[in-house]
């Protein structure tokens, strides 16, 4: 698919961008003004006129009923123009200005916003007839008889175009004509010239009259009474003689906005944008974004209004039109010449509602411009500002459904508001699915500060700050006292006490001594990140060094932004909940959004407390404390489980908590199971154990073996190995039956990257070398940052060849044998 404007061509002044926009503001005075204005010069030209000119049915009908009055003299001689849309009628008299020529008519044309209050009516009808004011003279209003002989025997017809005749009354009732003034002179002549049309048959008088509430002053007082009278007189006087003219209904509407802004001819646009249309409906029909009943007429209309969707002519009209200040047709003009010109780059194949872009200065002030002041707040903090909430939420997609909510949302009135589906189809592209869009919808649902919904699901902007503006106040009220009460409310429910034998929870950090001196794991929560303070409780104070240095965890905060903001989301949805439940605003659907925002926030702070206690610090010998940083879980999966668990799993699964021992190793510490947990427990950097019955065990299973005898593993006296996950591996051993002599090694040296496990596991070969006598062993063991550890056994004396072909290396490992190694 083609871009609109490879498929159209766009009227070069629209194009190139220097089209002035009052050219859609041109009025009746203006055409035959001897002052040359710019914006007049298309109007002015027949034939310039006639190129962005769509003649509908009605304009076509009223001219040829004009020409038959003129030419013949009969049909009514008074003609008010009014239209459905509101617009259209200025630009129809000046069709009317122009055909005077063809029908040999002369014409005489009144603007009411521009004539001069010291100047009457009938001396300016006087003027341009016969180039001077000879009989039409002062402020008193003619009789009927002196109209007639102004009027009656010319030799051509007279066409009288009065525009606007109520802005002339308004400005000429403040001159004073003895006890009347001459707005009342003015109504007296028009109704004494209404009185001589039958008498008239070749002249033909055309007016437009607005509607009051567009042109009366309604808040100044006394004159505003008169006003309201003037006009009410003026109704009634033309509404006895007139015959009313319609020259355009609704939809001529998209036709007469094209052939304005595109040069391309009517027959042609709809063949040309065939597949856009079609693509664009089956992606509506798709999404079930129309009803079935209005696909064909949907469809139909498309064609007429492209490369517009009927959704953007049905906003700007049946909405934006009602602002008395839009003016309907032109306000149209003039914001869709601005958004077709802000597209000329985009490879959009159509022009929806998302697409009047309100980052562009020159459509949002042409919008705002008619909108309650608070308006330009609304798309700044909302939608097209530099922090814009919408744009924030989801980016592009965002900013394109605001936009259509806004569009849907003004003027401020019952009736506005968008629903889902229509969002959807106001906003969805291309490259951004229907799907998409609704998804977005929900997204900028809870960021948005003036964007609202009803109960019934209508979304709207208001320029008054909506519930999410409220939480937003309400979080900023919350205190730092109420922020630590939540988040030591939390580490208190945070915990289950069933692993560490002491939690202990933002002790006092001014001293080292708070922490007891206890022979047990101590998990340590610190309210701060100081890591000198950690090293000071593990040496104790001059006075009292500690004795049990190795018994303690501590865990230290990050920064815990995110934590603080979800506390804060539900102590201000909860005071915005306390505030609105008893009052009638408090809507069924806030209501429900208030609770979900504040289940939201519960539901994510064991996440967010997992995150901010990352840190994580154990006791060493050398720095005093060493660091463990990020240290934690996925909480996502995990968050069911209390926090001193989840460290206790870590630490355990990270084998810096040992819940298991081998019994040569925990010999290494000790005579007996008590005095090996006291060193344990009591030196930093040694194994850290669980509990003392995890030493105990350790004790007895070496026992055990003791008892039983375990012989070398696939030695010279054969046998299975132990431990299906030890290093050893039996199937390469030598049989005691065999009668081949035994090969002996002077060296061994067995290099590997293991886990904890297999670690562990090589007390199988530790037991095994127990029945050599060797003249050397070293065995050295370093854990790797990826949480894997680094083994190097070597050994000298007389090896047998069964020892070393029963270990059995991973693939990072070997066995060589030979000379003693480095």
């Amino acid at each position: 698919m083609k871009p609109f404007h490879k498929l159209l061509d766009v009227r070069p002044d629209v194009r190139d961008g220097t089209l002035d926009q009052s050219a859609y503001a041109a009025n009746l005075g203006d055409v035959v003004s001897k002052i040359d204005k710019p914006a007049a010069k298309e109007y002015r030209d027949p034939e310039s006129f006639r190129k962005m000119t769509y003649e509908t049915k009605g304009m076509r009908k009223a001219l040829n009923d004009i020409r038959i009055r003129l030419q013949k003299g009969s049909g009514n001689g008074v003609r008010q123009i009014e239209t459905n849309f509101g617009g259209g009628k200025t630009h129809a008299m000046i069709a009317m200005y122009h055909k005077c020529r063809d029908w040999n008519t002369q014409p005489v044309v009144i603007d009411g916003q521009s004539l001069n209050h010291s100047n009457t009516l009938w001396g300016e009808i006087e003027r341009q007839l016969d180039g001077d004011i000879y009989e039409m003279t002062g402020n008193i209003a003619p009789s009927g008889d002196q109209i007639y002989e102004l009027l009656g025997n010319r030799k051509k017809p007279v066409l009288i175009l009065i525009d606007e005749i109520f802005n002339y009354v308004k400005r000429a009732s403040a001159k004073t004509i003895g006890s009347s003034d001459l707005g009342d002179q003015t109504i007296t002549f028009m109704q004494n010239l209404g009185g001589q049309m039958g008498s008239m048959p070749n002249v033909c008088m055309v007016m437009t009259l607005s509607n009051k509430d567009d042109v009366l002053d309604m808040d100044a007082g006394k004159t505003a009474r008169k006003q309201n009278e003037y006009y009410e007189k003026l109704q009634n006087v033309t509404g006895r003689q007139r015959q009313l003219v319609n020259v355009s209904d609704y939809n001529d509407i998209s036709h007469i906005i094209r052939r304005r802004l595109f040069e391309t001819e009517e027959t042609l646009i709809t063949d040309r944008a065939q597949e856009t249309i079609q693509y664009c409906m089956d992606k509506i029909k798709e999404g079930g974004l129309i009803s079935a009943d209005d696909v064909n007429s949907y469809t139909k209309r498309f064609g007429n209004t492209y490369p517009f969707t009927p959704d953007v002519i049905d906003i700007l009209h049946k909405r934006w039109g009602s602002y008395p200040t839009f003016q309907r047709t032109r306000g149209v003009l003039r914001l869709l010449s601005l958004v077709v010109h802000s597209m000329l780059k985009s490879k959009r194949e159509w022009i929806s509602p998302a697409d009047i872009n309100l980052s562009n200065p020159s459509i949002r002030e042409e919008l705002l411009q008619h909108t309650e002041d608070n308006a330009k707040s609304v798309v700044d903090s909302d939608i097209v500002g530099d922090d814009a909430k919408a744009k924030n939420a989801d980016g592009d997609a965002g900013i394109r459904c605001a936009t259509s909510i806004f569009m849907y949302s003004f003027p401020r009135r019952e009736g506005r508001g968008v629903t889902l589906e229509e969002v959807q189809r106001a906003s969805f592209t291309d490259t951004i699915s229907h799907w998409v869009i609704g998804s977005s919808v929900g997204k900028i649902k809870r960021r948005c500060f003036y964007l609202d919904e009803t109960d019934e699901g209508i979304l709207y902007f208001d320029i008054n700050p909506g519930i999410n503006s409220m939480i937003e106040n309400a979080k900023r009220n919350v205190t730092e006292s109420q922020l630590y009460d939540a988040e030591r409310k939390l580490l208190d429910g945070a915990r289950d006490g069933g692993k560490f034998k002491d939690v202990h929870i933002w002790p006092d950090e001014t001293h080292a001594f708070n922490i007891p001196d206890r022979s047990v794991l101590q998990l340590i929560i610190c309210k701060k990140n100081d890591p000198e303070w950690c090293k000071r409780v593990v040496d104790g104070t001059t006075k009292s060094r500690r004795t049990n240095m190795n018994g303690l965890v501590f865990v230290v905060p990050t920064d815990g932004i995110i934590l603080s903001d979800v506390l804060s989301l539900q102590l201000g949805a909860e005071a915005v909940h306390q505030h609105l439940k008893d009052k009638p605003e408090y809507t069924s659907t806030r209501r429900s959004y208030v609770t979900s925002e504040i289940s939201r926030a519960r539901e994510s702070q064991g996440d967010e407390l997992c995150k901010k206690y990352s840190v994580v610090y154990i006791p060493d010998k050398e720095e005093g404390v060493v660091k463990f940083d990020g240290y934690m879980f996925n909480p996502h999966t995990e968050s069911n489980i209390s926090l001193d668990d989840l460290m206790w799993r870590r630490l355990v699964g990270d084998n810096l908590i040992a819940v298991k021992i081998a019994p040569d190793i925990a010999r290494g510490y000790g005579d007996d199971a008590n005095s090996a947990y006291d060193t344990m427990i009591r030196i930093p950097g040694s194994i850290m154990p669980a509990s003392l019955e995890v030493v105990r065990d350790a004790f007895e299973e070496d026992e055990e073996l003791e008892i039983i005898d375990i012989p070398p593993v696939n030695g010279p006296t054969g046998g299975e190995p132990s431990g299906g996950g030890s290093i050893l591996d039996g199937s390469k051993g030598k049989s005691r039956d065999e009668p081949d002599p035994e090969v002996i090694h002077d060296s061994v040296v067995y290099t590997d990257v293991l886990d904890a496990e297999g670690v562990i596991d090589m007390r199988s070969l530790f037991l095994a070398l127990r029945s050599l006598t060797l003249n050397g062993f070293t065995c050295k063991i370093d854990q790797r940052p990826d949480g894997m550890y680094d083994v190097r056994l070597e050994m000298s004396g007389k090896i047998p060849d069964s020892y070393v072909s029963g270990i059995r290396p991973t693939e990072r490992g070997s066995v060589k044998t030979g000379g003693w190694g480095d």
